[in-house]
This record gives structure tokens, sequence and C-alpha cells, in this order.
């Protein structure tokens, strides 16, 4: 197995059948999440100015790439826009419709590790949903939604391409906490744990982990700006193809002003305290908001029996994998 594709793999859809495929998944998760939450879909930003600081650099993990104008602005092409919809739906003023707002963007991050799973580019669809009781049980009741749906989408794709399975993903959703994990696999890491649970019991939603994170040598990629560290939750599926438990999508609440003054000391990061957008933060400007997002590159990649994700989403690969894949006629965008 070389770039964790298993020998003599060959795709069970064609080019053309995959990218049709990928957008009636994309099509159809769209309408279902916009039709159930009421959201409303509006153009994703792709720039940002860096003195508004919309953009998560994922505590400084990630370098964003800056870029100078004629107008002697120096802005940043964003790389995910969990911020900006919450900025929007702050400025629309959504309380009076009860509605959310949906963003469908492609984003580019530089720093992002490459494997398999992960690419520079990155394709989030992501929503803010108005609500006012900050609590974790309500993350975990969106988040298991959304997984109710792609499970629908999931046997639809399969009854239409009958080259692939008809459902690849576990009809049950198990509940797990860091700690938890850490009694079951006590000598394991936590990748390891992560990886292992999902083998052991499929799909799951982890929560109550953060902190344990930051309290370790784990490379931690949390902003203290965007989610509240106390409520944010992660869904993982175990991609059989593949034979790993991935991420495909996450969420919180949005940090209000005491928990930013909190996150910032633990993460010792101040160096957005005078942004517009924290200003903002700490003023209370925002509403009350709940903020989920999806990899989408990630569920194709599952429900079509792809192996590497460079088979649904075009993005930069190393000569040596452009020319294995070439060489094992596997077909990177």
């Amino acid at each position: 197995m070389q770039y964790k594709i298993v020998n003599s793999y060959i795709s069970k859809l064609s080019l053309l059948e995959t990218l049709s495929a990928k957008e009636e998944i994309r099509t159809s998760f769209k309408n279902s999440l916009t039709s159930l939450l009421k959201l409303t879909e509006i153009e994703p930003a792709i720039v940002t100015d860096n003195a508004e600081w919309l953009n998560d650099d994922y505590n400084a993990s990630e370098r964003p790439i800056d870029f100078d104008t004629r107008i002697n602005v120096f802005g940043q092409l964003i790389q995910s826009n969990t911020k900006f919809r919450r900025k929007m739906l702050t400025d629309i003023d959504f309380k009076k419709t009860n509605m959310g707002i949906l963003t469908d963007g492609l984003y580019i991050r530089r720093d992002r590790d490459i494997s398999n799973i992960s690419a520079v580019a990155f394709n989030e669809i992501g929503f803010d949903l108005l609500k006012e009781v900050r609590d974790v049980e309500e993350v975990k009741k969106i988040l298991t939604l959304c997984y109710a749906e792609l499970i629908k989408i999931d046997v639809e794709i399969g009854k239409k391409y009958k080259e692939i399975k008809r459902q690849h993903l576990e009809s049950n959703l198990t509940y797990v906490t860091s700690a938890q994990l850490k009694i079951m696999y006590p000598l394991l890491s936590y990748p390891e744990r992560i990886n292992t649970f999902g083998r052991d019991n499929g799909s799951f939603i982890i929560y109550d982990f953060v902190h344990s994170l930051l309290d370790t040598k784990n490379d931690a990629k949390y902003s203290q700006d965007v989610y509240d560290f106390d409520n944010f939750c992660e869904l993982y599926i175990y991609n059989k193809s593949i034979q790993q438990a991935i991420c495909i999508g996450w969420g919180a609440f949005h940090v209000n002003r005491d928990e930013l003054k909190i996150q910032s000391k633990i993460l010792r990061d101040d160096k957005k305290d005078k942004t517009n957008y924290n200003n903002q933060i700490k003023s209370d400007d925002f509403a009350v908001a709940m903020s989920i997002s999806f990899d989408f590159a990630r569920i194709t990649m599952t429900l079509l029996e792809k192996q590497h994700i460079g088979e649904v989403i075009s993005s930069v690969w190393e000569n040596d994998f452009l020319e294995y894949a070439k060489k094992n006629e596997i077909i990177i965008l």
C-alpha cells in the first residue's frame, strides 16, 4: 500500500460519473440543510481586510495568503467562512426571520497537512444558526440531524450508481468524550484512539476534548476567537475503503466575550485583540449562534469509494504522487 492506496485499486466510477455524482451529493445535501434548518444560502467570502480579521488562522498554525492592492489595503485569502457567516448573521439581523446562513466555498490552506484525506484546497459547506441556549447537547443534536440526511443521500447515490455499494455510513451514531477514549485505550495516542474507536464503533461524535488536547503535546489547531471550546464537537465516520476514521464535520457555539478572554489566556495569544472582529465580540455585538461546517471532499470520497481525496477535489500534489497515480491509472483532478 502506497500513499494509503490499496494495491491494484481502480475507481469504480469514471471521471464523468464521479463529477456528476459529486454535484448530486452537493445539491442534495445543501437542499436538505436549507429546508430542514431554514437556511438561506449566500455567496461565500473569498478575501478579507487584514484589519477585520475575518479569517481563522487555526491558532496561528496555518499562514494565510496575504496580498496588497492598489488602494493600499492589505488583504488575505479567507481559509474558512465561519467568522464571515457570524458577522453576516448579525448584520442582516436574521433574528427577525428566525433563519440561518449557509455558505459553500473553496478555500486555500497552504499549511494544511497533506495526505490521502487532506489537500491544500478545502471545500467547506457550513452554516450558522441562531440559538438561545448555549449547550453541547444542541450541537450534538444538529450534527446528528445532518448525519441522518447524509445517510439518506448515501443510499440514493448507491441506488443510482450500481458499481458502488448501497450504503457507506453506519446507521447508528455513538457519542464519546476524550476521557472515555482514554479509559478505553490507555496505551494509545489520541489519533490512534480515534481510529481504533471508529473501527470498532463506526460513526461517532466526540465532544469535551479540546481542553485535553491543549494540555498535551498534540497538535491542536483551535483558534481562541472562533468556537467555544466547551461545546465543540467533531463528527467522524469510518471509511472502510481506506480503513481510516476521518473527521467530516465539526461545530460549536461561537465564542462570546467571557470565553474569548479565557481562551486567549489558555492559548497565550493576544495578537488579535485589536482587530475589528474581536472588538465586536468584546462589545457583545454578535447574535448568539451555533456554527457547523463540513469537509465536502471527505464526504464525497467516502460515498464514492475513492481512496484519495485528490480524486474529488482539485489541488496541488508532489510529483512522485502524481507519477504514481498516472502509472496506476488513478485520475487526479
